[in-house]
């Protein structure tokens, strides 16, 4: 374990995190391998929606299962390999990575709601490492246990690649997102912005990444198709992450995407939320 605390208090370095991902992983305390990751990607509405599975995830299935874990009250990922510590984060390994370099990051008071706080630390990590991808899933939008952290990765979610179709009225900085009908928002890396669209009363998702934010503002609905699947952001922006080679060969990536436009703000919903969005933020 290695503990950074040169000045932001969440600050670690990728050179850190990926050499102790990558000692848990020779170690066996995280099971990855290249050579069974397959990532499948067709182009739906404009848009790449891709089918992702890595079969050494099938040890999970026959793994006791985190959730029959014994957990500590304040920390639900205690059984998870611990790579990294800073003043402000735990950073955990996933025991059974889909992909390289999955991490969880969570703040050391993990039972506090999401605040202005919290969101700060994430986007310093962002800022400082523009080339992850830090994934927040909030309540009622595929968040998996109470506790708050954020998933990270170094992949290229080709949905991060839509641009946005116009600005919101008087709020240039703020681009609205439109591609294949899901509705999400783009802005750069401001802690009272990002809190301000967390603030607005509907379920969300945020992903931190390439300097910029994108914010998935949803219905409370995570399984609109079948128990099977569980959408959070990954889903919202068309990356779909299955759990058997059955459905990585029979998933319909056109099905799966629509379904997670049809969670999407309606229009008037829409519409509601923009002009909250302007009065709130206006200067």
């Amino acid at each position: 374990m290695s503990k950074n605390n040169e000045g932001n208090g969440a600050m670690f370095n990728l050179r850190q995190m990926k050499d102790a991902w990558d000692a848990a992983n020779n170690s066996g305390r995280i099971f990855w391998r290249a050579d069974t990751l397959q990532i499948r990607c067709v182009y739906v509405d404009g848009l790449g929606v891709e089918i992702v599975y890595n079969s050494v995830r099938d040890a999970y299935d026959r793994s006791v299962k985190a959730i029959d874990r014994p957990q500590t009250s304040d920390d639900a990922f205690s059984h998870n390999p611990l790579l990294l510590e800073t003043e402000a984060f735990k950073l955990y390994g996933n025991p059974f990575s889909c992909m390289r370099y999955q991490c969880i990051l969570v703040p050391h008071d993990a039972k506090t709601p999401l605040g202005l706080s919290f969101i700060g630390d994430l986007i310093a990590v962002a800022e400082a490492m523009p080339e992850l991808r830090l994934l927040y899933n909030g309540l009622g939008a595929g968040k998996t246990v109470p506790q708050e952290f954020a998933l990270i990765s170094l992949h290229d979610y080709p949905g991060l690649l839509a641009k946005p179709i116009r600005n919101l009225s008087v709020r240039p900085d703020i681009g609205v997102v439109a591609a294949g009908g899901a509705y999400r928002f783009v802005l750069p890396l401001n802690p009272e912005l990002l809190w301000t669209l967390c603030e607005c009363g509907h379920p969300f998702d945020f992903l931190l990444h390439d300097g910029l934010v994108t914010f998935i503002p949803r219905k409370p609905v995570e399984t609109p198709l079948e128990p099977s699947y569980r959408f959070g952001g990954l889903e919202m922006i068309g990356t779909f992450i299955v759990k058997s080679q059955e459905q990585f060969d029979t998933a319909d990536a056109s099905r799966l995407w629509h379904a997670a436009v049809s969670v999407c703000l309606d229009e008037t919903e829409r519409a509601a939320m923009e002009s909250q969005i302007v009065k709130e933020t206006k200067t």
